[in-house]
């Protein structure tokens, strides 16, 4: 989108809502009780997950102690390590192709959040949700077919990756939801100086 926040009233944009960043988990928390096609969607991505992972471990001759304790263990570690920043490079990455001139990377380990922000770059709803979609549509691609060429311990660390990031996506579900219900003429960006992302609608 070729507009700067100055220019969003003057094209007939008015503030809708903010959302500050330490208020994310909250967000989340009431999007998730207000329910919406797009969020049973994601908990049938969780449900799939969960599904694939335990056709891995049926799958196994012998389930040993080993396994699991291996598996879930180098899983979990593969997602803090590879997955969760490649989710982050991807937004970032995609932030690029639309033309952000910089991107920024955040962690508050406090309340496990962790984004990907374009300070002050106005995305419309395409835009907006390509961004948002983006990690999960291309990981999930990824650690489905990584499952086809893997087994035993390193096919369970690539299966508890699935689960693991598909509940990650919450956050990014819940904004796609967020954003649908506002209809097609609006905008957001993220103010870091403000701490908060804006949306305005048309």
């Amino acid at each position: 989108m070729q507009l700067s926040p100055e220019q969003l009233s003057a094209n007939g944009y008015r503030f809708q809502s903010s959302i500050r960043f330490e208020s994310i988990n909250q967000f989340v928390q009431d999007r998730l009780q207000r329910g919406g096609a797009l969020l049973r969607l994601y908990w049938l991505c969780v449900v799939a997950s969960v599904f694939a992972m335990s056709h891995v471990l049926w799958k196994q001759d012998i389930v040993t102690l080993d396994l699991l304790a291996g598996g879930i263990g180098f899983g979990l570690a593969g997602f803090l390590v590879i997955v969760l920043p490649a989710h982050e490079a991807i937004h970032g990455i995609t932030y690029k192709l639309l033309g952000a001139p910089s991107i920024s990377f955040h962690a508050d380990w406090k309340r496990m959040f962790f984004f990907a922000a374009a300070d002050r770059f106005v995305l419309n709803r395409r835009e907006f949700i390509l961004v948002a979609a983006a990690p999960f549509i291309l990981l999930t691609i990824g650690l489905l077919a990584a499952q086809f060429f893997t087994n035993g311990m390193l096919q369970l660390a690539i299966a508890t990756n699935l689960v693991l990031h598909t509940g990650g996506c919450i956050g990014d579900f819940t904004l796609v939801a967020y954003s649908m219900s506002l209809g097609e003429k609006f905008c957001t960006y993220d103010d870091l100086q403000k701490q908060e992302t804006l949306f305005y609608q048309k």
